[in-house]
């Protein structure tokens, strides 16, 4: 009686070297090392390596270099197309700039418009006397009421009052110097969110520049980087970005955002530390448009018409 062979069952795996030896059962672990092997196999005659196991240590440096990479995309999308370019709240900037150098009487370096029109800030003119004498241009948004705002008063104080060198700070005044080739190294300007005047001008220090508390200037700051208490919002009518306390750092030359976390570098590096990474922030910003800059430039002589060969 002739017999067919029948496949062994599921689970069930002949030793290697076959002969007469009866099948036995793999194991677990010895299944998945079976499976393993074969697909490591398989990777090597494809020309690719074993296949790495799973480890905390390299999941961790893949997710390290893709936040960095992600990092590092937002801050060029941010600096070429929202933080410099555009006119959105957080620059200061027209939506018609194209960002053309103009000297000055002094020599420095101005961006205006296509059509030669003043920068947005400009039309603040409680942060004219800032914007004209200093490299740096703070604002801080507080109020005397805020607990919050205690802590950091103390910190700005401590830092650019007591321990900072002395021509650091632009002293408050309205001579409406503007000596273009010796500016302050920093200016600090106080946009209150306190109740009424009495309380701005007894929280304000002596080396803070005021935004007269009845001007209107006071809130259309506020309305212009969207910042402001939460017991405002209802009277300025818009949803704000940002609480306070905030500090806001300007170029005072470009009127450009620099940084929107001033608060937190003061209390990262200190006064003197949070004033270098600005002043790094600021060469960072002016290459990246000098670079936006020579890129339109060839882009723009590249449309232009060539004049045609003339054929004799």
């Amino acid at each position: 009686e002739t017999r067919t062979a029948m496949p062994p069952p599921l689970g069930i795996q002949r030793r290697g070297g076959g002969g007469d030896r009866s099948s036995l059962p793999l194991t677990g672990a010895q299944a998945q090392a079976s499976a393993s092997s074969s697909s490591n196999r398989y990777r090597r005659r494809r020309g690719g390596g074993a296949v790495p196991g799973p480890g905390p240590c390299s999941d961790r440096a893949f997710l390290g270099r893709v936040a960095a990479a992600t990092s590092a995309l937002l801050l060029l999308v941010l600096l070429f197309r929202g933080g410099v370019r555009t006119g959105s709240p957080n620059t200061g900037r027209s939506d018609n700039a194209r960002g053309e150098m103009a000297s000055n009487g002094g020599g420095g370096r101005r961006i205006e418009t296509s059509d030669g029109a003043p920068l947005p800030l400009a039309r603040f003119q409680s942060l004219t006397y800032a914007l004209a004498n200093a490299d740096l241009v703070a604002l801080y948004f507080a109020a005397s009421w805020c607990p919050m705002s205690t802590p950091v008063t103390r910190e700005l104080e401590l830092s650019f009052e007591q321990n900072a060198g002395p021509g650091t700070l632009l002293p408050p005044g309205d001579a409406g110097i503007d000596d273009r080739e010796n500016r302050w190294p920093l200016a600090l300007v106080y946009v209150s969110s306190d109740r009424n005047e009495e309380e701005m001008q007894k929280y304000a220090r002596d080396g803070w520049i005021t935004v007269p508390y009845t001007s209107g200037d006071r809130n259309d700051i506020k309305r212009h980087f969207r910042v402001c208490a939460k017991r405002e919002m209802d009277e300025l009518g818009f949803e704000r970005r940002m609480e306070i306390p905030s500090l806001i750092v300007l170029d005072g030359e470009t009127h450009g955002v620099l940084t929107t976390d001033g608060v937190g570098d003061v209390k990262e590096y200190g006064g003197e530390g949070a004033l270098e990474h600005w002043v790094e922030l600021r060469h960072l910003v002016r290459a990246l448009e000098d670079k936006y800059e020579r890129v339109e430039e060839e882009k723009h002589r590249k449309l232009e018409p060539q004049p045609q060969p003339r054929i004799i």
